[in-house]
């Protein structure tokens, strides 16, 4: 992927409109800003311990400048990635600088299939999740549904971690663990996900993490409700 190229047609058509506003056959187009963003999060996530020329660190952050001199980076700024950073609604990621060398650096906040460990705050009891601690869930569509209740619960899958939103998308202290779009809402029991020694974290995004139980799992009786977003149809309880 060639982000120069990008660059240019972007920059020339800035008269007609945002490029991330254009659409071609009906679909909307990403924006330069998008495209390099999805690349970050490929790499940070998935390819970093398996990318020639990258020297990823335990705790996740990957050098600026390593990011840069990749091929598939070839076009992309230091600039363009801190305006990812900055304008990223979700804040997936973190750029700061190497306290040691002053050098730039980066990595993914959550959402890792690679082993990293990032810096997170643990949740061991509902009282640190204040007036969110009944609103803590996940979001997936009805043709997910009827599988993750017959396997018994969340999986991870091939992830790090089971993701949870302290609240739906439109609530505004909502920023990330959830996607719009979702059909259907999860409600984690939290003090019952505690009481099962499932272990439950907290991101610098406000995203609610879990690596679930010894298989990777959180079991259906660790969930309060499951509703449907649209009609608010409750599809399963564990409420008396």
């Amino acid at each position: 992927m060639n982000f120069q190229a990008i660059h240019q047609s972007s920059s020339s058509s800035t008269s007609s409109g945002s490029s991330s506003e254009k659409k071609r056959g009906g679909r909307r187009e990403m924006g330069e800003t998008e495209k390099v963003s999805r690349a970050l999060s490929k790499l940070l996530r998935h390819k970093a311990d398996k990318t020639k020329g990258i020297n990823l660190r335990a705790d996740g952050y990957v050098l600026i400048r390593e990011i840069l001199a990749l091929k598939d980076f070839k076009g992309v700024t230091q600039q363009m990635i801190e305006e990812c950073v900055k304008n990223n609604d979700k804040q997936r990621f973190n750029m700061t600088q190497d306290a040691t060398t002053g050098e730039y650096i980066i990595r993914a906040n959550q959402g890792h299939t690679i082993a990293v460990e990032v810096e997170m705050e643990e949740i061991d009891s509902p009282s640190k999740l204040g007036e969110y601690a009944n609103t803590v869930m996940h979001g997936t569509y009805h043709d997910a549904y009827d599988k993750i209740v017959q396997s018994g619960g969340l999986s991870r899958m091939s992830r790090q971690h089971i993701h949870f939103a302290i609240g739906e998308p439109e609530e505004g202290h909502v920023i990330s663990g959830m996607r719009k779009s979702a059909e259907v809402c999860f409600f984690l029991d939290v003090q019952k996900t505690i009481d099962e020694g499932i272990k439950l974290l907290k991101s610098s995004n406000g995203v609610i993490l879990s690596p679930g139980n010894d298989k990777g799992l959180i079991p259906m009786h660790c969930f309060s409700q499951i509703i449907d977003r649209k009609t608010r149809k409750v599809l399963y309880t564990n409420k008396p």
